[in-house]
């Protein structure tokens, strides 16, 4: 069983990959958002059905 302070360092560091992700993808495709986890999965689903069609 994980501890209360594993747990929280556990989400903090899946929210910093999370942010990371979002800066390389404004870079590599700046015509969206990538704002919000909501927008940020819609975005990445928009750009890669059009780089894959």
């Amino acid at each position: 069983m994980i501890s209360k302070e594993q747990r929280i360092e556990a989400m903090k560091g899946v929210l910093a990959s999370l942010f990371a992700s979002q800066r390389t993808l404004k870079a590599l495709a700046p015509q969206f958002k990538w704002a919000g986890l909501g927008n940020l999965l819609g975005d990445y689903d928009e750009d890669a059905r059009r780089h894959l069609a």
